[in-house]
């Protein structure tokens, strides 16, 4: 049973199903920087939370940067992919720093 001890893999399940969510809504909405910026959101706190969240962040950010490479054409879009980079990076360097601390 996954609740009968105290850990942080609820917490990391619920981060994942809810960045799953938000990419979802992303795509569906036509590429909707709130639910890009959301996603980014709970990847980063899950990250932080675990660290079994990062291959789902490393996934879900190269598919939102296809998604974002697909809609290319579209004024603006340049700058919500420098966000996706950005978070990405801060997501993994924020992991890296952890590690280095402990």
């Amino acid at each position: 049973f996954l609740s009968s001890s105290i850990n942080y893999d609820n917490l990391a399940n619920l981060l994942s199903t809810l960045s799953i969510y938000f990419f979802v809504k992303f795509v569906k909405k036509g590429i909707n920087l709130k639910y890009l910026l959301l996603m980014l959101l709970s990847l980063c706190i899950g990250a932080l939370t675990k660290s079994t969240v990062l291959p789902v962040a490393l996934i879900l950010v190269i598919l939102s940067a296809v998604e974002i490479a697909k809609s290319k054409e579209d004024k603006g879009w340049e700058g919500a992919f420098a966000v996706n980079t950005n978070c990405n990076f801060c997501i993994f360097k924020s992991i890296f720093v952890r590690r280095q601390s402990s």
